[in-house]
């Protein structure tokens, strides 16, 4: 993995979403979940129910009614689809406009691409953020390709993903440069031969100051 911002130019850049270009705030949505929680149920079983059911729902295994069906069965108020969007919502925060200018003048002079554990309320959120806040119409403006993990039925960190967009890509994995901020996606990406930097959240200014110096 490199340590350095060092990033060769025939690379073919594949970034992540959310912690990489999108700042979010996970515990936002949960702490606001937990406050419906079923009094009666342990509340760390619980939370990690919750998890195991976004982490289905990014994979592509539940259907979005088949999400708020499962959380209004350990909610102690059932929530509508509305409410539950709109909680789901509150960890995506703001992108901000230099990693947004940044993608679109890699965009210009190289294909760039997208590989993301997400979900279809957070792509839709993001796109129309994208659209209302900048002008820009959606992800598959900036990206030649989106990788999503619940349109693939995959996620990081399995191989199987990685192997998935290789493919797609007809590229040698020693030219795929993947930015994560999730070590463990890295170390899987380079499992797979793969180049990789880790964008940590104390790296990420300099990573995207690194990226707009290159020209």
């Amino acid at each position: 993995m490199n340590t350095e911002l060092n990033i060769p130019q025939h690379h073919v850049k594949v970034f992540d979403l959310g912690g990489v270009i999108i700042n979010i705030q996970p515990e936002i949505t949960f702490n606001a979940f937990a406050k419906y929680l079923d009094p009666k149920l342990n509340p760390e079983q619980a939370m990690q129910k919750m998890q195991e059911h976004f982490t289905s729902f990014e994979a592509g295994a539940i259907s979005q009614e088949q999400l708020l069906s499962n959380f209004n069965h350990i909610l102690s108020k059932k929530l509508s689809m509305p409410q539950f969007v709109e909680i789901w919502n509150f960890l995506l925060l703001d992108i901000p406009t230099k990693r947004l200018q940044t993608l679109l003048q890699l965009a210009k002079k190289e294909s760039i691409y997208l590989l993301s554990n997400t979900n279809s309320i957070h792509i839709e959120a993001i796109n129309g953020y994208l659209r209302d806040s900048f002008s820009v119409n959606g992800l598959d403006a900036i990206f030649k390709h989106c990788f999503l993990s619940y349109e693939m039925q995959q996620r990081k960190p399995d191989k199987e993903i990685y192997q998935s967009v290789q493919t797609a890509l007809n590229i040698s994995p020693e030219r795929l440069h993947f930015f994560d901020d999730v070590k463990e996606n890295c170390d899987a990406a380079i499992a797979n031969g793969w180049q990789a930097t880790w964008v940590s959240n104390e790296r990420n200014n300099d990573f995207w100051n690194y990226l707009s110096s290159q020209k």
